[in-house]
């Protein structure tokens, strides 16, 4: 910490806090007797962390509300620029899609236009290969038919058009959703996904345990109680 202190919260350090630790530190719980001892210790450590919790919370509340204020005020002003960018970046994603979408298209016709032309040149070059073996000239035929099976249509490129400005860029992710959990789970199960796209919710599975209390066994679960202490400063 490289607040200076004040010669208050030097004392308080020195009366208080250092005391506890030192005390905390220090003790031996072997007893019955020790355990009352240490828990008696324990009510006076919340009265004191109590006393110094209300002296310095004050100026922390204070400090906060002044940030929210502030922080609110902010909001105020900039929320009306970030749902403005929103429509915008909205509109012009779905014109880059649509544009998208009809290269895709034209794409898909001229590769099967290429398709349509390359079977048609296999064609002609196999029923020159069987006019010419009417003909008996077999190496002829021979030739026409590799040359065939060699042929392929040249490939059409398909500029990509993309309406960007200088300074900004379109940036594509895949992403998934789950449409059958159960079939998920299965696929987990049977190693095709891996086990890390799972996120297991600890507070459904700790309510769950609370009200099976042990009393029945699950495959994959372990249930197991856990004993915390409470101390009231009274």
């Amino acid at each position: 910490m490289n607040t200076e202190l004040t010669v208050e919260q030097k004392n308080i350090l020195e009366q208080e806090v250092n005391p506890t630790v030192e005390t905390a530190t220090a003790l031996v719980v072997r007893t019955a007797q020790d355990s009352l001892s240490a828990q008696e210790i324990l009510k006076h450590i919340k009265a004191t962390s109590k006393r110094v919790y209300e002296k310095f919370h004050a100026p922390v509340e204070a400090a906060h509300a002044a940030w929210k204020a502030a922080k609110d005020l902010e909001n105020f002003f900039m929320k009306p620029f970030e749902e403005a960018e929103a429509i915008i970046k909205r509109k012009v994603i779905t014109f880059q899609q649509e544009i998208e979408r009809k290269q895709r298209e034209e794409a898909s016709r001229i590769e099967a236009k290429r398709q349509q032309e390359e079977r048609e040149r296999k064609a002609e070059l196999e029923r020159q290969a069987k006019e010419a073996e009417k003909k008996g000239k077999v190496e002829k035929a021979e030739a026409l038919r590799e040359k065939a099976e060699e042929y392929v249509a040249p490939p059409v490129f398909v500029p990509t058009v993309q309406a960007k400005a200088n300074g900004s860029s379109f940036k594509k992710t895949w992403k998934a959703a789950v449409t059958d959990l159960p079939m998920l789970l299965k696929s987990v199960a049977e190693g095709r996904v891996p086990m890390g796209i799972i996120s297991i919710n600890e507070s459904a599975l700790n309510a769950y345990a609370k009200g099976v209390k042990g009393t029945m066994a699950v495959p994959g679960l372990r249930f197991f109680e856990e004993t915390n202490m409470a101390v009231s400063s009274k």
